[in-house]
């Protein structure tokens, strides 16, 4: 509480003086029945004074507008007032001189308030003048700490008047290149995600496929990620898309004066650049050579107190041209699935339309190989299939019994053909015993098998399986197959075989 203020409270306090004649009893209007100096209408501060004293002077010498700001920004910074101010102010481009002694008595007054943490809606004017004393670091300390101020006065006042948030997000930027503050506070009030998306496709062929498609969903005027397409297979979507811009790079440096990036993107242009654009600003630093890097495609430069900022200004507006090549292998690539609905093809030229098709077609065709092959059991079969194999069984055992019992009757019958079999192990080298070949011979030239069923008592089954067995390894394969329960020979060893049994 100011000492004026405590005075006036132990005035007010005294009972002698309350019951005295000098206060009377009536009320006539809510005002207060003491005020201090500075809460009369026509009372005027010195420091207001010798501000009005600057701005006659600065009038005399004709100082710009943004220096005359600053000496009284400066002569200024630390006053504070206590004044209730009801009234507006609007200017363009406002400054102190703009003000009569009210306006700016009510101006401090509610810097101060801000000052100290109570933020209020107020004339815009006078939201601009505290922000233009932000930018030359009126009231705070360094750079670091005008940032903050203006960033979190930007936020909160923004709330309650938005037409001062896109100016405050332009001067943020360029107070954090004029006092070359890091970059991050750079980044975190301008979008650098074009910038990024420009230098990932300079380099794609050092680069992957998410980087890639990331960039070129950020460039691209069509956006792809809203097709039907994508939604629908958004791996092939993507592979698709890199694999033909890659192609289309590979071609441009081969073929063309100009890479596919400079056709889609240009070059870096320097433009001049007007620092703190639109405020009340003076250049108090004036660089003689100055270099600000955002990153590898964005720099703001001064010379001799001149600014230009270099960079894609194309970026300010997506690609049309990477657009419609997009577009183009949106479309095609649904003609190719099959996928409706159908959209218009903006790239006709032919060879274009060809080195996306290739793209199209080999990417196709690789996903086919490496698709894994569909195997269908049908599950209703599988109890004809137990039922079949229960059959084999019982015909088998019925089999081996009757030959057993066969063998044990005739055994002089079984020794007379054996007498009478060939010697094979003299005329071949294959790995058999007589019965074995001997089911060979008969099946390789016709001869009938039956004497083998009933006076050898073989199993033929079990015959041709030992004789696939024994030649696996001469042939890779099966040489005997059954059709109809019967043997043959499989046509392509036949006349292999009657190279070796002899007839």
């Amino acid at each position: 509480m100011s000492e004026s203020k405590k005075i006036i409270e132990l005035i007010l306090s005294d009972e002698k003086l309350k019951n005295s004649k000098s206060f009377s009893s009536a009320v006539y209007k809510d005002e207060p029945i003491l005020k201090t100096a500075s809460q009369m209408n026509s009372y005027v501060p010195p420091r207001i004074i010798e501000l009005q004293q600057n701005i006659r002077n600065a009038a005399l010498h004709s100082l710009s507008a943004g220096k005359t700001f600053y000496e009284q920004a400066r002569l200024m910074e630390d006053y504070e007032d206590d004044y209730d101010y009801s009234g507006d102010f609007f200017c363009y481009y406002p400054t102190y001189r703009s003000m009569n002694t009210k306006q700016m008595r009510g101006y401090f007054s509610w810097r101060t308030r801000v000052r100290r943490g109570d933020i209020r809606k107020t004339s815009l004017s006078f939201a601009f003048v505290y922000v233009y004393e932000l930018l030359h670091l009126v009231g705070v300390s360094d750079a670091q700490e005008g940032f903050d101020r203006l960033s979190e006065f930007g936020r909160v006042y923004g709330e309650l008047d938005p037409q001062i948030t896109p100016y405050i997000r332009r001067w943020l930027r360029d107070l954090a290149v004029y006092y070359d503050l890091d970059k991050e506070l750079f980044c975190s009030v301008f979008d650098t995600s074009a910038d990024e998306a420009l230098i990932t496709l300079m380099d794609h062929k050092n680069i992957s496929d998410e980087d890639m498609f990331g960039a070129v969903k950020v460039l691209s005027s069509y956006n792809i990620v809203n097709s039907k397409l994508y939604k629908i297979c958004p791996e092939d979507c993507k592979k698709v898309i890199c694999a033909v811009y890659r192609t289309l790079c590979e071609y441009s440096e081969k073929r063309r004066k100009k890479s596919l990036f400079e056709s889609y993107f240009g070059n870096p242009v320097s433009c001049p650049y007007e620092m703190f654009g639109t405020a009340v600003f003076y250049d108090r630093l004036c660089r003689k050579s100055f270099t600000y890097a955002v990153n590898d495609v964005h720099k703001y430069e001064c010379v001799n107190g001149r600014w230009s900022c270099v960079r894609f200004h194309t970026i300010d507006r997506k690609s049309k041209k990477l657009g419609r090549l997009i577009k183009t292998i949106d479309s095609m690539m649904r003609k190719r699935l099959g996928i409706s609905p159908k959209i218009d093809q903006p790239i006709e030229t032919k060879l274009t339309t060809q080195m996306i098709g290739r793209e199209i077609d080999a990417f196709l065709e690789e996903k086919k190989r490496n698709t894994p092959k569909k195997i269908d059991i049908d599950l209703s079969k599988l109890n004809g299939i137990r039922q079949a194999a229960d059959i084999t069984r019982d015909k088998l055992i019925t089999e081996s019994e009757t030959e057993e019992h066969t063998a044990e009757m005739t055994p002089a019958v079984n020794e007379e053909i054996i007498e009478a079999a060939p010697d094979n192990s003299s005329e071949t080298e294959l790995p058999l015993d007589e019965n074995e070949y001997e089911l060979l011979r008969c099946l390789l030239y016709g001869i009938s098998i039956d004497i083998l069923r009933s006076k050898r008592g073989v199993m033929l089954s079990v015959l041709a399986d030992s004789i696939n067995e024994k030649l696996f390894d001469m042939f890779g394969d099966t040489v005997i197959a059954f059709e109809d329960d019967s043997p043959v020979i499989i046509e392509d060893y036949a006349d292999e075989l009657k190279g070796i049994v002899k007839k």
